[in-house]
This record gives C-alpha cells, sequence and structure tokens, in this order.
C-alpha cells in the first residue's frame, strides 16, 4: 500500500490580535488533556480549595456522564474510561465559583486507515509574548491537527512551582480541547532526582501513563516519547535495547520517534560549534530507526529549524532513509552540513516554528 507524507515546515509573520484571558483565582491551572486514547482520556488541573472533584462529560453537547475524584491533592487528575473511538465529547469542571467548559475528540482506534495530521513544535520556554504576537494558535490551528507533540523544554526550570502556571496560560487553547503529548526535556529536570519537585510529571500523563518511554497509536501514526535523561550517554544504550523492542511490536503505517537532543544537528554557532550531532552520540539509537524503517525522528534543543534529507546508514538515501527535523527555533543561525535538506534563514530567525504532518 502506498504510503503518503506531506511535511509542512511553517514560521510565523509577526501580527496582533490573539487575546488570552487572565486566569480566575479558582483554577491555578485550569483543565488540560492527557494520554488521550480510543476508550478514554484523563483530565488535569489545579485549584487551591481541596475535597472531592469531579468532571462531568457526554458525547458532545451532553453531560450525562460523571468521573470523580476524592484525593486532597490541590493538582486533581481524573481518568474517563468506556468512550468510543473518534468520538467527540464535551466536559465540564467546577472549581470554586468557577466553571470550565470544553470539549476532546478520542483518537481513533489502531486499525483506522484514515488521514491523521498533527503539529509538532518545542524549546517553548522563552514564547511569553510570542504565542500572542504571531498569532501562533490560530495558525497552527488552521491545519485541523488531532493532536500536538512538543519534544520538550517547557519551561525554564521544571522543578520550579512558579513557572508552570505560564505555561499552561501560555497554551490554554490548545491544552483543554487537544492532548499535547510530551518528550520530557532537560529543562524540565530530572525525574529521578528531587521528585517532590517534578512538577512535568505531576502535571503530565504520559500515554500508557509511563515514562521515561511512552508511546501511543493514533490511527495509522505511532509516536514514541523517549525522555532525555534516557538518551544520555550512561543510559543511551539501554534506550536503544527498549526501543528495538517495543518497535518489533509495531505495524503502524507510520511511526515516528520524539526525544529531546538530536541525532543529526548542524549547530547554531559555527561550524565547530558542541550542539554539532553527526550522528554518533545518538548511534545506538540510530542504528534502531533504521532497522525498524522508523518515519521520521523528531527532536529539539539547539534552538534552530532544520530538516534533513532521509538518512540510513549515516549516509543519505531517499528511497529508504528515516528523515530526521529538530525543531526547537527561536535562534537560528545554524550552518548547514552534508544531511540538511532545509534550515533557518534570515526570514526564520528568531521566529517560533513548528511542523505539519499529514498522513495518509
Amino acid at each position: 500500500m502506498m504510503k503518503t507524507m506531506r511535511f509542512v515546515m511553517a514560521t510565523l509573520v509577526v501580527c496582533f490580535g490573539l487575546t488570552i484571558n487572565a486566569y480566575a483565582d479558582s483554577f491555578y491551572v485550569k483543565p488540560h488533556l492527557q494520554n488521550v486514547a480510543p476508550d478514554g482520556v484523563t483530565i488535569i488541573w489545579q485549584t487551591h480549595e481541596k475535597g472531592p472533584a469531579e468532571v462531568e462529560y457526554g458525547v458532545e453537547g451532553s453531560f450525562d456522564g460523571k468521573a470523580t475524584v476524592s484525593a486532597d491533592e490541590e493538582i486533581r487528575r481524573v481518568r474517563i474510561t468506556g468512550l468510543k473511538p473518534d468520538t467527540s465529547y464535551s466536559y465540564r469542571v467546577r472549581a470554586g465559583e468557577e466553571e470550565y467548559v470544553n470539549s476532546f475528540k478520542t483518537s481513533p482506534g489502531a486499525n483506522n486507515d484514515r488521514e491523521v495530521t498533527f503539529i509538532i513544535f518545542g524549546d517553548t520556554r522563552r514564547w511569553d509574548e510570542r504565542v500572542q504576537e504571531t498569532d501562533f494558535i490560530n495558525e497552527i490551528l488552521r491545519w485541523n491537527p488531532e493532536f500536538f507533540v512538543i519534544n520538550g523544554d517547557l519551561v525554564g526550570n521544571g522543578h520550579q512551582y512558579e513557572l508552570w502556571p505560564q505555561h499552561f496560560k501560555r497554551f490554554s487553547a490548545l491544552n483543554g480541547k487537544f492532548m499535547i503529548a510530551t518528550a520530557r526535556g532537560n529543562h524540565e529536570g530530572s525525574m529521578l532526582n528531587d521528585t517532590d519537585n517534578d512538577w512535568f510529571g505531576k502535571y503530565h500523563e504520559m500515554p500508557g501513563g509511563s515514562e521515561p518511554y511512552a508511546a501511543f497509536d493514533w490511527g495509522n501514526v505511532h509516536v514514541v516519547l523517549l525522555s532525555w535523561e534516557q538518551t544520555m550517554l550512561n543510559h543511551v544504550k539501554d534506550t536503544a535495547q527498549w526501543l528495538d523492542q517495543h518497535l518489533s511490536g509495531v505495524s503502524s503505517r507510520y511511526t515516528f520517534v520524539t526525544q529531546h537532543f538530536p541525532v543529526y544537528c548542524t549547530g547554531y554557532a559555527g561550524p565547530t560549534d558542541n550542539r554539532k550531532e553527526p550522528g554518533e552520540s545518538m548511534a545506538y539509537i540510530r542504528r534502531i530507526l533504521d532497522k525498524h524503517h522508523v518515519t521520521a525522528h523528531m527532536a529539539g534543543h539547539t534552538h534552530i529549524y532544520e530538516r534533513h534529507y532521509p538518512l540510513r546508514e549515516n549516509k543519505r538515501d531517499d528511497r529508504n532513509g528515516v528523515h530526521y527535523l529538530v525543531n526547537g527555533g527561536d535562534i537560528g543561525g545554524n550552518y548547514p552540513d552534508w544531511w540538511t535538506a532545509v534550515s533557518d534563514d534570515k526570514a526564520t530567525m528568531a521566529k517560533p516554528t513548528y511542523t505539519v504532518y499529514q498522513c495518509k
């Protein structure tokens, strides 16, 4: 069967007019979606008011279902189950005098072969004003994506509690309606050390409920998320072994692997920049991507936009190669190498970038 996938790299022009309302006191962090599946979804929010909480939900336009949580923690996490695949639902959450209403759509089953569109971006920790200035939300919604992937670095210091409300506010027009699946970046901090302050872990639920490795299906698309800690030199071999075993059981038409650190990258400070990656430090992972004919590898960390020629066995292979993407753009200034197909230029430097994947 023919596989058709389009890459769309988009850079935003500066414009004005997007308004993001300030949070009411009842919700410290408004409800956002995590771990969307064909039969369920997790809704997470934070309020300073303790006590039982509930989510009312139903097929779009109704609220005849109810899911409750009795925990006294301020961060509430409700899992709704028993839903139908590829179906729109409404939901409602109350906190004090404030009511939050939104809707979501469950993912299609793994055997559903319809077209799937999703968007990836990353390294958003410095986008405070740029989301408004570039009308980022409306710009990306025009592609009608079904979910989003972020390759990490949501905030400057993930163990600093005060930074997280601004992140969720920044993307509040997206995260209450769509799943944003995130591969933990180094700025999110460790999931192994100082766990009391692991706010990324507290505010998120990885697809399948696991970390440092997570994965999900969305129709004909399979996405794998790897935590940054597991791609460091002292763990990368074990991660490659896990990835090899995992991908052996995947039969989706399109397979994407996302992590924070890139496999290939030209860097942005010069041809000898220490951010330059010629495919060697991640060679264990690169070989597994080749072995299983992964569609694309998506990363960030270095703040450039760079898409590479299809690569296999560390050589260009337009027929059988893996597509590599570095979507960390908000600085620019890279130095293209032999693997570089598309990169920043003077028109795109220092502007948020995103990539659209249309999988047919």
